[in-house]
Parts: C-alpha cells; sequence; structure tokens
C-alpha cells in the first residue's frame, strides 16, 4: 500500500523532494528496522488544498517482514497522524491487481475513488514518420512550439509558465478539486526539482499567447515522464495535444532517453486515445483510495 507511481526512487530525488517539502507541512514518517536495517516504513503527508483537509497514508514493508503486524502497528500510527490534525479524508494508492493491500485498505473502510493507467513507450522502437503531418499541419495553422529555455528566465515568464499549468490541469481529473497550489510552492517544487529541465517544458503559442504545455522530465537514468500535456479548451480539437505529445518524445530521444512515461486518469479518454495512438503501451496501473475519517478505524 503506498503513495506514489511507478518510476525508481533514487537517493537524488527523495532528497530533493523532503528540500522542497513546503515549510509546515504536516508530514511524519515512521520506520521499522531490525538491528540496523530497514525492513518497513510508513508516511503521512497532508495534501496542499485548504478543504477538504486531506491526508496521504503509504505504508511499505519488505516480503520476508509481512504478516507480522508490522504494516498494521506503521498504518496505526500514520492514521493516528491525520487523525490528530482534524483530517477529513485519508487517501492511499495501491498497484493494479495487489488483492493483498486492497484487502488491507477495504478492512479500515477505504473505497477506491479512480483508477490511473500507466503506459510506457521504449524510445528505441518509436517511429515519428507517420505523425510528421500531424505537426506539419499544426504548425500551418500558426501554431508555433518554444521550449521555456528559449524565452528569458524571468519572474515575469516563470509566472507566465505557472499560470498555463494551473490552467490546463485544472481540467485533469485527479483528486476532485479545482486547487491548484500557489506560486511559490510550484516554483520551488519545479525549478528546483533535479527533474526539471527549461528545455522539456515545451509551450504551443498562438501570436505572443500562451495555449499550450506539454512537460517532460528525467525521473531515473532514461526514463522520463510525460508531466503534464495540455491545451487551453478554445484550442482543443485541433490536434495541437498530440504535437505536444510527439515533441516530448523527441526531446527524450534527444536526451538520450530508454523509455517515455505516461499516466491516464481513466476518465482522460481523449488523452488516452493520443496516447495509444502514439504508440504507448499499457503497463499495470494504480488504484486511488480514500475515506472519510472521523475516527481512528482500530483494525489489527
Amino acid at each position: 500500500m503506498r503513495f506514489t507511481h511507478s518510476l525508481p526512487a533514487t537517493e537524488e530525488n527523495l532528497a530533493s523532494s523532503e528540500a522542497r517539502r513546503k515549510p509546515r507541512t504536516v508530514f511524519k514518517r515512521y520506520v521499522a528496522v531490525d538491528g540496523d536495517v530497514v525492513v518497513a516504513y510508513c508516511k503521512c503527508e497532508r495534501w496542499p488544498v485548504h478543504e477538504p483537509v486531506r491526508f496521504i497514508i503509504g505504508v511499505a514493508v519488505e516480503p520476508e517482514y509481512r504478516h507480522q503486524g508490522l504494516g498494521a502497528e506503521l498504518y496505526r500510527l500514520a492514521e493516528e497522524v491525520g487523525f490528530n490534525e482534524e483530517a477529513e479524508q485519508l487517501w492511499a494508492q495501491t498497484a493494479e491487481h495487489d488483492k493483498e493491500s486492497e484487502a488491507f485498505l477495504e478492512r479500515r473502510g477505504y473505497t477506491i475513488n479512480f483508477f490511473l493507467r500507466s503506459l510506457t513507450i521504449v524510445l528505441k522502437d518509436f517511429d515519428a514518420s507517420p505523425f510528421e503531418d500531424i505537426l506539419a499541419e499544426v504548425k500551418s495553422s500558426g501554431i508555433r512550439f518554444i521550449p521555456f529555455c528559449d524565452f528569458e528566465d524571468s519572474e515575469e515568464n516563470r509566472r507566465r509558465l505557472y499560470d498555463i499549468h494551473a490552467t490546463v490541469e485544472r481540467d485533469v481529473p485527479n483528486l476532485g478539486e479545482d486547487h491548484f497550489e500557489p506560486f511559490n510552492d510550484w516554483a520551488r517544487k519545479t525549478f528546483d526539482s533535479p527533474w526539471y529541465d527549461a528545455a522539456g517544458q515545451i509551450l504551443a503559442v498562438d501570436g505572443d499567447r500562451w495555449i499550450g504545455i506539454g512537460a517532460v522530465g528525467q525521473f531515473a537514468q532514461g526514463i522520463h515522464l510525460n508531466m503534464i500535456t495540455g491545451v487551453l479548451r478554445e484550442y482543443r480539437g485541433r490536434r495541437i495535444g498530440m504535437a505536444l505529445k510527439l515533441l516530448g518524445i523527441e526531446f527524450a530521444k534527444s536526451k538520450g532517453g530508454t523509455e517515455i512515461q505516461s499516466q491516464n486518469h481513466e476518465n482522460n479518454a481523449a488523452m488516452l486515445a493520443i496516447n495509444q495512438k502514439l504508440g504507448y503501451r499499457l503497463q499495470p496501473g494504480w488504484n486511488f483510495w480514500h475515506r472519510t475519517i472521523k475516527q481512528p478505524s482500530h483494525v489489527e
């Protein structure tokens, strides 16, 4: 039971995440050790929205230490953090087909809220030639594609980048709210991240207006992730999103990437269709669970 994605964790990414966490964010982590070896851990962190008060819980136990009560005790500690902070909802995530973790959550009153599909392309196998006409067609309509690195790295332009991210991400199904974090929090988690590359922030531009964004970052050696692909509502249906996806794939290849991953909410049929047309292959996905919390679950 965890709240993560399928990319491998690295020491650099974990350290960066810790350093960039919003000051005064409620965050607790507990570990179980055997001698001097960590064999299980849990974490509980407040989600950055004001209402409802949400906490994310994650628990992981090494296989040979399971069924000894470690997961239950660690979960109890994490849940207690949320309860003491007056959480209204608790969220958790399980890998698709992980029946054991699903049963663990069901016993504690969780229900599935949504399913997130995982997709991937092996970059050495990707052939862009069947899609060249799409890119040419979009460009012929007057849309230009410009990486953020071609703009001055100024406060004004960083805020413009934030604005296009915030606008398109409000239409992405996630945890069911329209909230988008404030600029300073987003900037800290973006520009100071090891995955951030200004050249991977690919903008669709109409005249002087930024009307779409395709953001790609490297999260592990050779593995890139489509962070977001989105277009303003009034520009949809013109294959701009597909063009941004194509450029993101080419960016990952230019960086020596071996694989690019994407994730799709189960209700985002339009983006799933784009991904599958481009050749992204479905991988095991993730179930997101939640429960309304009024008191601890008291389950062993």
